[in-house]
């Protein structure tokens, strides 16, 4: 639920003219270039030749090129790729919201409002209320905990490829314990936790290859798999797979290969408490009944570390899908903004695309990510667009998107 309100807010801000649009980025920006450019020839004035001798910085040459580089390089691409980043962490979802054939603005009565969507089937509400009603969570089952059986490697070529990831890799060679994975080279945090030593990567390798199988019993229990979660204790970074596919990761290198190391650090203190990862749809399909290979490609902060540590747990939960609200409507074809219906919900600030409502008291709800009920064995995802609000005295229409 978290993450569809999240979502809600990402939308809001990178498209339709938000504030994390290209141009939105680019307006604040220049905002504090205008802003500095004056105070900045006093600054090189004084500071410009401090590295550079006889060849000061300037504003109109250095610091200028900096700015033509952020906006005509930097900040137009900038936007899709933090949007990418964020549908890799599954922050966002790869679904195209939504969209209203005018977003904002006045309208005359009579206005027809239409809804597209390449895929899926949009659902909207008249009365402001969230087209869909959130899911709840139930009960709880730990697929890994503490001590789980577990084997470790540490690689000195990159003949494995990815094939230690898979089910079927023969591990036998391989260090074998229980989890924690970790060394300790001083006395410290991670000692307690230690139930398979690979005290041979330290001054070897900053990669640490690990394994660590689980069983789904049934596909009863499978199939009551909505919510997961890989909770991790780690010291420095990892990247996680289910039988292949990556599905967690943090601190991890834009290369990474059988010598990687983290990015960064992460200090003792934290390493010894979890941090959740939520699987996404993509994750938890990658489930299998029987033996399954939590597969982690465990990263320290540089080849000679006095520690490393990953401690896995797997915890899933059964979740009870959304569903939708009592006023919520399949949209079949443009709706005749005519009759009135009462608002139901705030008018929000005017930079947020919405329309206030001393200026303009009706408006078209906000596209929102939502999902509907799934018909049993199905995964259609479904689109929820926040409701329609009107004024019942005014004779003109506004549009929100």
């Amino acid at each position: 639920e978290y993450r569809l309100l999240f979502a809600d807010r990402v939308h809001k801000h990178f498209f339709n003219n938000g504030a994390l649009t290209p141009a939105g980025a680019a307006g604040t920006f220049n905002r504090w270039v205008d802003f500095l450019r004056v105070p900045l020839v006093a600054e090189s004035a004084r500071w410009g030749d401090a590295q550079r001798a006889g060849n000061p910085y300037t504003v109109s040459n250095n610091w200028q090129t900096e700015v033509n580089f952020q906006n005509n390089t930097y900040l137009p691409g900038r936007t899709a790729t933090v949007l990418n980043q964020l549908i890799a962490q599954a922050l966002y979802p790869n679904l195209e919201a939504p969209v209203f054939n005018q977003h904002g603005g006045d309208v005359l009565a009579g206005f027809d409002l239409e809804m597209t969507a390449p895929v899926g089937e949009i659902y909207y509400t008249l009365d402001g209320s969230d087209p869909r009603v959130g899911g709840v969570v139930g009960e709880t089952t730990t697929y890994l905990g503490q001590g789980a059986p577990a084997t470790a490697f540490v690689p000195v070529d990159a003949s494995l490829g990815d094939t230690w990831q898979q089910v079927g890799f023969n591990d036998s060679t391989w260090l074998s314990g229980v989890t924690g994975i970790a060394y300790e080279t001083n006395p410290g945090n991670y000692i307690p936790l230690n139930g398979l030593d690979v005290i041979g990567a330290n001054t070897v390798n900053a990669t640490v290859y690990v394994r660590v199988p689980f069983t789904i019993p049934n596909q009863a229990a499978l199939d009551e798999i909505g919510v997961l979660t890989l909770n991790m204790k780690y010291d420095d970074g990892f990247v996680a797979y289910f039988n292949g596919v990556r599905v967690a990761s943090e601190n991890d290198p834009a290369i990474l290969d059988w010598e990687a190391g983290a990015r960064v650090g992460h200090p003792d203190a934290s390493a010894v408490d979890f941090v959740p990862f939520p699987i996404d749809q993509a994750g938890i399909d990658a489930l299998h009944v029987g033996t399954n290979m939590l597969a982690i490609h465990l990263l320290n902060n540089g080849r000679g570390s006095s520690d490393i540590l990953a401690m896995p747990q797997l915890v899933a939960a059964t979740s009870e899908a959304g569903q939708f609200s009592p006023s919520a409507q399949l949209y079949p074809a443009p709706i005749d903004l005519t009759n009135p219906v009462q608002p139901q919900r705030a008018v929000e600030r005017p930079d947020s695309g919405a329309v206030p409502r001393r200026d303009c008291p009706r408006r078209c709800g906000q596209p929102g990510y939502q999902r509907a009920p799934l018909p049993s064995g199905e995964r259609r995802q479904r689109r929820g667009i926040r409701g329609v609000d009107e004024h019942r005295k005014q004779s003109h229409r506004s549009a929100r998107g």
